[in-house]
């Protein structure tokens, strides 16, 4: 008789609440009591959700932890994603960068945003959906199933 192995939740939980510029409050504290929600309401084993908060979570942690799931996860597995943190588009007046029109962007915590420097060094500081995450959710999407939440603050 052959074993069928039982599909599993992970969860990836980011918060960032310190920036260099604009903190927030709440993220580090959405992620603890989303982790805890998850273990206890929904069976998420411990070992399987991974928190990344503030000074954590800069750009290539995150992009990492994302490829690790790819690595980490099985056919059949429950995937769920969480940011909470600054986030911008092309529509942000502030930061004014030419994002693609389709695509907004996550601000990870090694975001400097110092307007001297060239558009394309800020640019290159961001989690773009259409340049960054989409190849890799793609790849999450192949045999598993993907939740991905977002709860942004714009710059």
């Amino acid at each position: 008789m052959v074993a069928v192995a039982q599909a599993e939740n992970h969860a990836l939980l980011i918060g960032i609440g310190k920036y260099k510029k604009r903190s927030l409050e709440g993220p580090p504290h959405d992620v603890a009591a989303l982790a805890r929600v998850l273990a206890e309401q929904y069976r998420f084993k411990k070992e399987n959700i991974r928190t990344l908060i503030n000074q954590e979570a800069g750009k290539y942690r995150i992009l990492n932890e994302i490829e690790r799931l790819t690595q980490r996860t099985r056919m059949g597995d429950r995937i769920f994603i969480y940011f909470s943190g600054h986030g911008t588009s092309r529509k942000d007046e502030l930061l004014a960068l030419p994002l693609p029109h389709t695509s907004g962007a996550l601000v990870p915590a090694d975001f400097n945003g110092d307007p001297n420097q060239p558009v394309a060094e800020l640019m290159s500081q961001l989690i773009i959906g259409s340049r960054d995450l989409q190849p890799l959710l793609k790849r999450l999407d192949k045999d598993k199933t993907r939740f991905l939440k977002k709860c942004l603050s714009i710059l």
